[in-house]
């Protein structure tokens, strides 16, 4: 049932998603701490010490104190866990945070013998500790329906049904099904720009023949490790272009594929460089290591037995990888350069081989 209400997420985008929706209730429930920190001390200040004004209640004192300490608890718990990245402990420290919130309310509400306090006291907590938090379907259906039926029962219990609004109990209805029904449509507008996102950023980032990555997704990894050691291949598919004229562009563009393939098989991280040349990095491996594989993948090529009868170099499809390292020295720049001039070696000494610079 819960499927037709709720936008789907596609299963390989749901841990990305549920990360940004912990980051979100992180963030806004600090903030709502901090806003509820503020509210009860002004609060406090101006019936208290401007008006003079005592609730005379011991109870709703605790209460009150209680609020405030659990408040300041969570919020350090918070900063605490996200420093620490305990990812778990922190979506149980957001449910606790607006558990207790629903908790302490309902108790106010429970000391109070007047219907529209309770009425108005139920409206303000139900709209805030719903709408604030980006929790899970499952949380921020059952938090406020608990809070919904405690409410109903404490009306009844109180004997409370005759306020202007037609009575308390089919105000609380109508809050509550605007809650929900408003909570839900902003979940599913925020799946649904999720997705869209996601899906514009695997466009912008992965090449549209072979569904690997493309150059822009290469430099942009690259970046990310560039203060470390790696190796960067550059490949080339031997005699393509008289692969094309014999075989047809059909032909070719499978051709490509299958290339592509076999380096994402064999390889940690590929591109599509342009045409029909990939690049590839390889992190953390020493000379003799990369050189290794880059002959591996030679052969692997070749023995896709992809039949090429223009070629010099074989009968069958082959490649020429050129292999530079990256050094403390050198810009990322450069070490494309270089990988691109060892392969321009690799094609000069016949094809089909690897050739370091």
């Amino acid at each position: 049932m819960l499927y037709k209400i709720f936008t789907p997420i596609p299963a390989e985008m749901a841990d990305d998603f549920h990360a940004l929706q912990l980051e979100n209730s992180v963030y806004r429930l600090k903030l709502l701490g901090v806003a509820l920190l503020i509210m009860e001390v002004v609060d406090t200040i101006f019936y208290r010490f401007v008006i003079g004004f005592n609730r005379g209640s011991p109870i709703l004192d605790l209460l009150e104190f209680l609020g405030i300490a659990g408040t300041i608890v969570v919020i350090t718990a918070m900063w605490y866990l996200s420093k620490n990245g305990y990812k778990r402990a922190l979506w149980y420290t957001c449910h606790l945070f607006i558990v207790g919130c629903f908790v302490l309310q309902f108790l106010v509400m429970f000391f109070s013998d007047n219907s529209d306090y309770i009425s108005a006291m139920f409206m303000l907590p139900i709209y805030m500790f719903t709408l604030v938090p980006d929790f899970k379907p499952k949380a921020f259906i059952l938090m406020p329906t608990l809070y919904f039926i405690a409410t109903l029962n404490l009306l009844s219990y109180h004997g409370m049904d005759a306020i202007e609004y037609g009575g308390a109990h089919s105000f609380i209805l109508n809050v509550y099904l605007a809650v929900m029904i408003t909570k839900i449509l902003l979940y599913n507008s925020k799946v649904r720009a999720f997705v869209a996102n996601k899906k514009l950023e695997r466009l912008a980032t992965k090449d549209t023949l072979t569904g690997i990555n493309n150059r822009r997704s290469f430099f942009e990894y690259a970046q990310k490790i560039e203060n470390q050691s790696f190796a960067i291949l550059m490949v080339d598919v031997d005699f393509f272009k008289r692969y094309n004229d014999s075989m047809g562009h059909l032909e070719g563009d499978n051709a490509l594929k299958a290339v592509a393939k076999c380096m994402q098989e064999n390889l940690p991280f590929v591109a599509r460089f342009g045409g029909e040349e990939f690049i590839a990095l390889i992190p953390s491996a020493d000379r003799d290591e990369v050189l290794n594989i880059a002959q591996m993948l030679v052969k692997r090529v070749e023995e896709l037995k992809i039949a090429h009868p223009m070629s010099d170099s074989s009968k069958y499809l082959t490649i020429s990888v050129g292999v530079a390292f990256h050094e403390a020295d050198k810009t990322l720049e450069q070490v494309v350069d270089e990988a691109d001039k060892a392969l321009y070696a690799a094609k000069q000494a016949g094809r089909n081989r690897v050739a370091l610079q």
